[in-house]
């Protein structure tokens, strides 16, 4: 899933969004700090306390933030979003840095790039495209966003979501609730996912919800299809219901 976020300097995010996107991308984030010639990166940020403490000057800078779901290489700092755009796999781990060269943020999943077990389909893209890192952008943003940083310009690609002055590459922001099916009851009921818990199922319904795990990049799936990464989901979902 991932999504990023692009704060302009005059606005202002709220813990609220902060928790939310933090609740359903739980694998570390990123902070880049765009500044006049050179960005500022600060990233594997593994816990929302850690995330919470860098609040204030989140607000008080121009910011793109990542929040990381992993669906390719280890969940860890090195893997977290944004990464400086080169070809060394080494630069691309850095954590903390000033750079004056491009930085990527990315969410989506990314067709024929190579697979490897310990670094992310982002990193393995950036490698085989840093040296015209737009151009590669621009071929992928039907199916994914991106968020390039470069002597102090945002460019986004991708269809993005402009709410009260942010942006954002889904609405992973929102608190949401999505129909669950219960097995036990045969009834399907509304379940606030952010906090995964028994307690906040509310009306119970008769009707039957088509429900599952997207197999491309790990979203809920409603209606046989995930509004993430665009996949069509056929079969059988984990609670037996038919998609």
């Amino acid at each position: 899933m991932c999504i990023i976020v692009y704060k302009p300097k005059d606005h202002v995010i709220s813990e609220d969004i902060l928790d939310n996107c933090w609740n359903t991308n739980k694998d570390g984030a990123g902070i880049a700090v765009v500044e006049k010639k050179n960005t500022t990166v600060i990233k594997g940020i593994m816990s929302k306390k850690e995330l919470m403490k860098l609040k204030k000057y989140i607000n008080r800078n121009e910011v793109v933030i990542h929040f990381r779901y992993a669906t390719h290489g280890l969940k860890n700092e090195s893997n977290t979003h944004p990464f400086v755009v080169s070809n060394n796999v080494d630069d691309l781990k850095r954590v903390c840095y000033n750079t004056s060269s491009p930085v990527i943020a990315h969410n989506g999943v990314i067709p024929n790039v190579q697979r490897c077990s310990t670094i992310s389909d982002t990193m393995e893209f950036i490698l085989s495209n840093h040296d015209n890192i737009h151009k590669a952008c621009k071929v992928e943003s039907d199916s994914n966003k991106f968020a390039v940083i470069e002597q102090g310009k945002v460019h986004l690609y991708g269809k993005w979501i402009y709410d009260n002055g942010i942006y954002y590459s889904n609405d992973g922001y929102e608190e949401k609730f999505h129909w669950y099916y219960s097995p036990k009851s045969k009834q399907g009921k509304l379940w606030n996912y952010l906090n995964n818990s028994d307690d906040y199922f509310s009306e119970e319904v008769n009707d039957d919800c088509e429900y599952g795990i997207c197999e491309t990049c790990g979203d809920i799936v409603e209606d046989c299809y995930c509004n993430t990464c665009g996949t069509f989901v056929e079969g059988e979902d984990k609670y037996g219901q038919i998609l």
